[in-house]
């Protein structure tokens, strides 16, 4: 199955796939990528109800299974056994099977793909085709959410809110790849066409939560900008010049909705601050491991009589999600869950900052870099905005995050701008 060998990080020596093997790997995991984020199986008449997804996800698992090498673990992949081993402990005692099912989910599901990743996506060409696939299987979701007022395709992506984050978690992906050198004018404008197709969709589903992540990539590219003052007057000047046509082109329901985020007789609003306080009790009440992965819908009724506003008069909760990544978190998986993924989600994309602010950006290597370094910083930078809203703690994005963080830091170790590749 494999010949040959090559250095692909840390110091260690590893196998090379034979191209066939490579090849047939490549397909199972893009494959699995498309029926995962774009779902066509709900789509495409007669393949509803089949469970062609699972096929591809799971052939996928068996192709990771049988190239296991835990070298490769002594990467930031151990990050995706910190999170299965979190949420698997998380399920004993648990009122609701949610926990476990995550578990399972995860550990033979997810931790396969983030494996298949790693192993694949080891050259920089490689890493421009999975972020194309990328950039056009979220394409694909944003016509299907255009043409479905507003919901996604399913699953993960199926509620406006979810589609909205993950919309725009992929913008970094379309701008700095259309910026990149040796990119045809060609592939730009269809890149460029991708993002309006993305913004669009997200504006589609009327989601504040999408808002405020879009918020957070447009203020992250300015920062991350070279030239940062200059582009912040162009974009001040642009914004007087342009503003009101451009606001005009965007739906009045749009433009209400986000404007209700101000409005604090606003019933959405009025409800996720009465679910964070109940977050609040059930963290303070299971401090350490939380309630169990998924399980805070099934535990609210233990909790809404104690917070502030409870009078007897209000409707139950029961069922209700907690409406924001953070609070999720500490609720469901305690301090201990909290922490690991408080360290993914802040800890990592500040040492990539870090890291690019060192990178001389002199040769197309090093720009590369710099720009793959910008490219996770700002998709981050949207999970954690729009999450401050949505209940999106344990869907894909986190664990794929990882994957393309691991192959970036192996490739900045083999470039000599890191003296160890370890988390």
């Amino acid at each position: 199955m494999r010949s040959g060998s090559s250095i692909v990080g840390n110091g260690a020596v590893t196998k090379e796939l034979s191209p066939g093997d490579r090849r047939f790997g490549t397909i199972l995991l893009y494959l699995a990528i498309v029926f995962i984020y774009v779902r066509p199986q709900e789509i495409i008449p007669g393949l509803k109800g089949l469970p062609i997804a699972g096929v591809f996800i799971y052939a996928c698992a068996a192709w990771s299974f049988l190239h296991f090498n835990r070298q490769n673990f002594n990467s930031p992949l151990r990050l995706m056994l910190l999170i299965i081993a979190v949420i698997g402990i998380s399920s004993i005692g648990a009122r609701n099977f949610g926990a476990l099912k995550t578990f399972i989910d995860y550990l033979t599901q997810l931790l396969p793909l983030v494996y298949a990743v790693y192993l694949l996506v080891d050259t920089h060409e490689r890493v421009e085709r999975f972020f194309m696939l990328w950039i056009f299987v979220h394409t694909a979701a944003a016509v299907y959410t255009i043409t479905n007022g507003g919901r996604g395709p399913g699953s993960f992506i199926g509620n406006q809110n979810d589609v909205a984050v993950a919309m725009v978690m992929v913008l970094p992906f379309i701008a700095y790849v259309a910026w990149s050198d040796g990119k045809s004018k060609r592939l730009r404008l269809l890149l460029y066409f991708c993002a309006l197709l993305v913004i669009g969709a997200m504006i589609a589903t009327r989601s504040r939560g999408g808002f405020v992540a879009f918020s957070a990539v447009v203020i992250g590219m300015w920062w991350l900008s070279d030239r940062r003052w200059r582009n912040l007057l162009m974009g001040l000047v642009a914004a007087v010049l342009l503003g009101g046509a451009l606001v005009s082109l965007v739906p009045s329901e749009y433009v209400d909705e986000v404007s209700s985020i101000s409005d604090k007789e606003n019933s959405t609003r009025i409800e996720r601050i009465r679910t964070w306080e109940i977050a609040w009790l059930m963290y303070k009440a299971n401090p350490v491991l939380g309630v169990g992965a998924k399980n805070f819908r099934f535990n609210v009724n233990q909790f809404q009589e104690k917070t502030s506003w409870w009078t007897g008069r209000e409707k139950s909760l029961q069922g209700r999600a907690a409406h924001s990544v953070y609070f999720d978190l500490i609720a469901e998986l305690g301090t201990v869950g909290a922490l690991i993924y408080g360290y993914i989600m802040f800890r990592l994309p500040w040492r990539l900052y870090r890291i690019r602010n060192q990178i001389t950006r002199t040769t197309p290597e090093d720009r590369l870099l710099a720009r793959n370094c910008a490219i996770l910083i700002l998709s981050m930078a949207a999970f954690l905005a729009g999450g401050a809203f949505v209940s999106i703690a344990y869907y894909p994005h986190i664990p794929f995050w990882i994957a393309m963080y691991a192959v970036l830091i192996r490739q900045l170790d083999g470039s000599g701008f890191l003296s160890t590749s370890r988390s």
